[in-house]
């Protein structure tokens, strides 16, 4: 049995397309929490994986590529795959000062009054989800704490002016800032 593959269980049909009486199977999708824990495991039970990739689409008005939140790693059978799936965090272009490969886990450091709330994603610009907290009026800007990425505590000033989105509590939007303003820092727990 020690000679024996991890893809002698699986027969191949000899035929892509199943006839209308049959069913073939074309892939299982495995959620894990920890991609490289689970790829060791493949790996140790002889499975040959493909190397990491992260899901993305093309922005249609830049052509950027935009991440889409997941990642895979598969293993290819003698007819179908296992596709083991993860959550590829959320992905941003800032400046390098003190963190490890690029794709590591980081913490970001954007000045508040860098930030721009907006209705949608911009050219040129990292952007993620918001949801608005708090808002304090403090006469010509607002202070705005939002939950962005899994914080509750991101902080952004926003002018205070005739032309400002409708801000509210609760509401979505995009919190967005240029790449220049941004800085990756080693990844710390939150407290």
């Amino acid at each position: 049995m020690e000679d024996q593959s991890p893809l002698d269980l699986f027969p191949l049909p000899g035929r892509q397309v199943p006839s209308a009486d049959e069913v073939f199977f074309d892939h299982v999708a495995w959620l894990v929490h920890d991609m490289d824990a689970a790829s060791e495991v493949f790996e140790k039970l002889g499975f040959k994986l493909t190397p990491y990739s992260v899901h993305g689409n093309r922005d249609p008005e830049t052509g950027e590529r935009v991440p889409q939140g997941t990642a895979n790693r598969l293993a290819m059978l003698g007819s179908g795959y296992i596709e083991l799936l993860c959550d590829a965090g959320d992905v941003v272009k800032a400046l390098a000062v003190n963190v490890g490969a690029v794709g590591s886990r980081t913490t970001l450091s954007v000045r508040p009054e860098r930030c721009v709330v907006t209705a949608k994603k911009s050219a040129g610009t990292s952007s993620l989800v918001a949801r608005i907290e708090e808002l304090i009026y403090l006469g010509d800007h607002i202070r705005c704490r939002m939950s962005v990425a899994g914080d509750d505590q991101f902080i952004v000033k926003v002018p205070n002016t005739s032309g400002q989105l409708g801000l509210e509590i609760g509401a979505l939007s995009q919190i967005g800032w240029k790449n220049d303003d941004c800085r990756a820092l080693d990844f710390k727990e939150p407290i």
